[in-house]
């Protein structure tokens, strides 16, 4: 080791223990008063998730409910698979549909088949 590495390492070591000990709370921050009593956030109370968490669930889609709608009316069929996709993926349900394509990537070592819905890699051929 040179003497500028040296003078480096003992340089960050006097940064890092310098801040450590500048940033320590007192002793006084550190505990909170025992007359003080822990009262609820008032954000909550006006959130909007928190309500759409707090309400009701709907009606699960069944498999044979979709079938029969399939017949009947395409329209309902849509909905009836849209709720069924917002059931099991929650807020990522749109990504799940779409048409599925595929890209290849090729040079002169590797083709790569990469599939549009998620962007992983299908096939790789060296």
């Amino acid at each position: 080791m040179t003497r500028d590495n040296i003078i480096g390492l003992l340089l960050i070591a006097v940064i890092l223990i310098g801040y450590s000990i500048w940033m320590t709370p007192d002793e006084d921050q550190r505990r909170p008063p025992a007359d003080e009593t822990h009262t609820h956030d008032t954000i909550a109370a006006d959130d909007p998730i928190s309500e759409i968490q707090e309400a009701t669930p709907e009606e699960t889609v069944d498999a044979d409910d979709l079938i029969e709608a399939r017949a009947t009316d395409p329209e309902l069929a849509d909905s009836l698979e849209k709720q069924r996709l917002r059931e099991q993926m929650g807020y990522f349900a749109s990504s799940a549909t779409g048409q599925e394509d595929f890209f290849t990537l090729q040079n002169e070592v590797v083709e790569l088949t990469i599939n549009s819905k998620g962007a992983h890699v299908q096939a790789a051929l060296l």
